[in-house]
């Protein structure tokens, strides 16, 4: 199970943990506070970055080599516990994307800018750092004013109950991550968050606890992926476009499927090309082409009629009726109750 915070960690039974900004500040307060718990008293809270690989996929052969400065731009030369050195890389992952604040669109601009003066109170430098060092916000330091080492940014967070050097050392490892070239961000993609939580947690699971071996894990993990895409209703190819963009490739660089790749035609790792339009399927089509449009125009209008009977009712059913601001995507703040 992921929790905020891992309680074999946090009562010194556990010797590591990788976790979120959560398990920092419980854990540096307690070591702040050691001489009160037996299990921590005299320990040192140590902060790293995620560890890194002496090995890198080659995603020609799918297989794993060994990283030197051509295989690995972004390693880095690291001393290992027989004493020898290899070039191992790394690459931060920037996890859970973050918070964030919205408002509807439909929404006056009255509104829309009393939402935005809000959002833009609550997240100054001295407001938003009260809320990063609240113990159970589950927020994290976002603006570099937060990440500053300086004497009167650790005063902040000391006279709030955590260690000193632990949290320079948190604060450090957080600015140098930031800053690296090759940081990782969330796959920000339709049904990822399912594919990660259900298949990747599972993976992690039976491969920390169970004995399985770790090319069925690794295949199980791949039919599972592929279920959980099957039945989320996402195209595949349009997901495929979008992952080789947020890892800064694309289908013009030789890497991803051409654009003049005819639909089925079979690429080098074994994908085929499908809903892709070539100049041969578009014969035929006029008399759709006309009608389409037509049909379309008709549609829309029929459609702003309704919406703007809805616009003008102010927040109106189809027909007029006023409807309550219950919960949903459109309602962007509901006061429920005043006393």
């Amino acid at each position: 199970e992921c929790l905020a915070t891992n309680p074999f960690f946090s009562n010194g039974s556990c010797l590591m943990t990788i976790n979120f900004g959560d398990q920092f500040k419980v854990s540096a307060q307690l070591t702040a506070n050691n001489s009160n718990r037996r299990q921590l008293n005299g320990s040192i809270l140590g902060i790293s970055r995620l560890p890194g690989s002496l090995e890198v996929l080659n995603r020609t052969t799918g297989m794993l080599v060994t990283c030197t400065n051509a295989t690995c731009p972004h390693a880095q030369l690291v001393r290992l516990a027989n004493g020898s050195q290899a070039w191992a890389n790394f690459a931060p992952f920037s996890a859970f994307g973050g918070w964030m604040g919205m408002v509807n669109a439909r929404s006056s601009q009255d509104y829309q800018s009393r939402a935005f003066k809000f959002f833009s109170y609550i997240s100054k430098p001295d407001n938003s750092i009260d809320d990063v060092l609240d113990l159970t916000s589950g927020i994290d330091p976002y603006r570099s004013s937060h990440l500053q080492p300086s004497a009167e940014n650790l005063a902040r967070w000391t006279s709030s109950g955590y260690d000193a050097d632990a949290t320079l050392a948190y604060l450090q490892v957080i600015s140098e991550d930031l800053g690296y070239d090759n940081v990782v961000l969330d796959i920000r993609l339709q049904s990822m968050a399912n594919v990660t939580r259900t298949v990747l947690a599972a993976v992690a699971d039976n491969t920390t606890w169970g004995n399985q071996p770790i090319d069925e894990l690794l295949l199980w993990g791949q039919a599972a992926m592929e279920s959980e895409l099957n039945h989320s209703g996402a195209n595949p190819r349009e997901l495929q476009l979008q992952y080789w963009q947020l890892i800064g490739d694309s289908p013009g660089d030789g890497k991803g499927p051409r654009q003049d790749q005819k639909q089925g035609e079979r690429l080098n790792n074994g994908a085929i090309i499908d809903n892709v339009s070539t100049r041969g399927g578009f014969k035929g089509t006029l008399g759709l082409a006309v009608l389409i449009p037509l049909g379309t125009v008709l549609l829309a209008v029929v459609v702003g009629l309704l919406v703007w009977r809805r616009v003008t009712g102010h927040r109106s059913l189809l027909y007029g009726a006023v409807k309550a601001p219950m919960a949903g995507p459109q309602t962007t703040l509901l006061i429920t109750d005043i006393q």
